[in-house]
């Protein structure tokens, strides 16, 4: 698979020079730059086997004496909240004289996202065949996708998802360490003194979710909280 290789453009400038003669065509470029600086540092960070990456600035065409300036235009997103990919928004701007103008670049980035191979009921665990590699443009991906099978076996999936859909972070869950239905042991800290006692959860739960359990000695249905796996406890 093709590794992309980000360009480095770097753009000298002499003290007092002016930006100016084919200063759109050199913005342009500085604008590509930082878009492609700016992937190849999340791929670094998020460790991303491999990935293919297109990116086409845009500057508005003005005339040179407009653009003018005696210091080198500083290039920079616009919107640091949203994503890397897709349309995203420039400034440059001008310290002497002043002067800032929108610009952006279409980024184009694909990589291999797990997605399902099958449809997945809401709460089933994910196992490795029912998870799959494929190379997909990201912009179409709504979430935080995920590069690495490793990551998503094991956890719960939140609600159902249909064969070939990208499996997202936050649609996945750490597993349940108490199960509706099932038998657990509730713990209860009162003043120092501990006491146990068994019930069956009425729900399920995860580390530190407060479920409803009901002790099997007295019929009463309380409320603990999920501390280890198949343990509840109280809290006064």
């Amino acid at each position: 698979m093709f590794r992309f290789q980000c360009r480095w453009i770097f753009l000298m400038m002499l003290p007092g020079a002016v930006w100016a003669g084919d200063t759109h065509e050199k913005l342009s470029d500085r604008v590509q730059a930082h878009a492609e600086s700016s992937i190849e540092q999340l791929a670094r960070e998020q460790k991303w086997p491999s990935y293919d990456l297109s990116v086409t600035p845009w500057v508005p065409n003005l005339s040179d004496d407009i653009l003018s300036c005696k210091k080198q235009p500083i290039v920079e997103r616009s919107d640091h909240a949203r994503s890397l990919w897709g349309r995203v928004p420039y400034q440059i701007s001008c310290s002497d004289p002043e002067w800032v103008i929108r610009a952006r670049a279409d980024v184009s980035l694909e990589l291999p996202v797990a997605k399902t191979t099958r449809r997945i009921r809401k709460e089933e665990r994910l196992t490795d065949d029912m998870i799959k590699l494929e190379k997909t443009n990201v912009s179409r991906v709504f979430g935080e996708f995920v590069t690495d099978k490793l990551e998503l076996i094991g956890r719960q999936v939140l609600r159902s998802t249909r064969a070939g859909q990208a499996i997202t972070r936050n649609m996945t869950s750490d597993p349940y360490w108490v199960e509706e239905n099932v038998k657990v042991l509730i713990r209860v800290n009162k003043d120092g003194v501990i006491a146990t006692m068994s019930g069956i959860a009425m729900d399920n739960g995860s580390k530190g979710d407060p479920v409803r359990v009901k002790n099997q000695s007295s019929g009463k249905t309380i409320t603990a909280w999920v501390v280890d796996r198949g343990i509840v406890e109280t809290r006064f």
